[in-house]
């Protein structure tokens, strides 16, 4: 191949020519040289690809074989806070949202939607105890302190599916920062209901222990001094006279009255004996109207549905009440009447009457022991009877129409059933 150029003057005028003859054969051979080279760039750019591929598959199968293991622990660190029954808690404290796991869910008997499922802090607020829940704010505020403490930790009640409340220990810290201000805290839960309850078991019977050695000393005490003096007057009176009599009578009294104590004794050392549980107030009271269908009286009962967290032995104390209403209401009483009402999250139960009623001025006195016109233990025992579960009781009749008395049962204490 030949190839040819003018050389030109400054006027334009041919003065040379150049002309350049290439041979095919080197032509063919840079045409090569080019070719070779080209594939050479795509060898190596191929053989560079597979190996990023190869790099690519490795990585992820190392990612893979980690996110596995990641997995596995996060399972069996969850499987251990089931077994353990303890849960966990990461709070952003931003955004005012929780994800909780492990057996906080399962203590409260409640769904656990995972652990990516998060719950705003106002959720976890419906579920506390209305006593306990300034205290769980005053932890929470803590958290969001910059300048509280390292660690929270305290027993707080939070309401499970069935209504009743469990004691659980929420234990906290802040684990992340930005410019000193809290980001995010982590903590657990464990359930301490079982061992509040022996807890309180321990100081009830401790209670019990020191009121009944209190009760059971002077009482017997005063009656023995009363038998001692009254068996000394009757070694110095006439047989058969009216002073003997009168001291024999002393006697047989002081002797009843110990009796009675003793009586007293075996009831009240019984008292939380037995644990506290949903009683069915419909049930014994229809029980008791069985027990007394000879009654010339009406039984109103109208709690169907109602059931009270209490000591076994409110069927004792609700019997007392109808006995006491039977026995102190007089002559013209006609009808006792249960119910109950719900005020502001309160249940009221009332046992009433139309009786005779009670004093203002005994409306309080009435419940101590010792004051009554028979074994002045009665309306006492039943007011410690439902103290064990607090659930309190009140007389709040109308002197000359009649008596009622109301039992009082806080949130969680009570549940109302509807009947189909």
């Amino acid at each position: 191949m030949s190839a040819f150029a003018p050389i030109k003057n400054s006027t334009g005028q041919t003065v040379a020519i150049v002309g350049v003859d290439i041979s095919k054969e080197v032509i063919e051979n840079r045409l090569k040289s080019v070719v070779n080279t080209g594939y050479l760039i795509l060898i190596a750019t191929t053989i560079i690809s597979l190996l990023l591929i190869l790099l690519i598959i490795q990585g992820i199968r190392i990612i893979s074989f980690y996110q596995e293991k990641l997995e596995k622990s996060e399972h069996d660190i969850q499987m251990a806070l089931d077994i353990a029954e303890e849960g966990i808690w990461e709070f952003d404290i931003r955004k005012d949202s929780l994800h909780i796991g492990g057996g906080f869910w399962k203590n409260l008997g409640r769904d656990n939607r995972g652990w990516d499922h998060s719950i705003s802090i106002d959720k976890v607020f419906s579920y506390i105890h209305p006593d306990d829940l300034e205290k769980f704010k005053a932890m929470i505020q803590d958290l969001r302190d910059e300048a509280g403490p390292d660690r929270i930790m305290s027993p707080i009640r939070f309401r499970a599916k069935d209504r009743t409340y469990r004691w659980l220990r929420v234990t906290g810290k802040v684990v992340s920062w930005e410019d000193n201000a809290p980001l995010k805290a982590m903590g657990t839960t464990v359930d301490i209901t079982d061992i509040r309850q022996y807890q309180e078991d321990i100081e009830r019977m401790y209670e019990k222990l020191v009121i009944f050695d209190s009760i059971t000393r002077h009482d017997i005490a005063n009656k023995n001094s009363i038998i001692s003096l009254a068996s000394e007057e009757l070694a110095l009176s006439e047989p058969g006279s009216d002073e003997q009599k009168r001291w024999l009578s002393e006697i047989m009294k002081a002797s009843e009255g110990i009796s009675a104590q003793i009586r007293f004794a075996s009831t009240y050392q019984s008292l939380g004996s037995g644990k506290p549980r949903w009683n069915d107030i419909d049930e014994i009271i229809t029980s008791l109207m069985e027990e007394e269908h000879q009654q010339v009286i009406s039984i109103i009962n109208e709690c169907q549905g109602l059931f009270l967290y209490a000591d076994p032995l409110i069927n004792r104390a609700l019997y007392n009440l109808f006995e006491n209403a039977l026995r102190h209401a007089g002559p013209d009483i006609t009808y006792i009447r249960f119910w109950y009402r719900i005020e502001d999250g309160t249940c009221i139960l009332s046992i009433e009457d139309d009786g005779r009623g009670i004093p203002d001025s005994r409306k309080e006195e009435i419940f101590t022991r010792g004051v009554g016109e028979n074994t002045g233990l009665g309306l006492y025992l039943i007011r410690e009877i439902l103290r064990i579960t607090g659930l309190t009781i009140r007389e709040t009749g109308v002197f000359g129409q009649g008596a009622r008395f109301e039992i009082t049962a806080k949130s969680g204490l009570y549940r109302v059933e509807q009947h189909s």
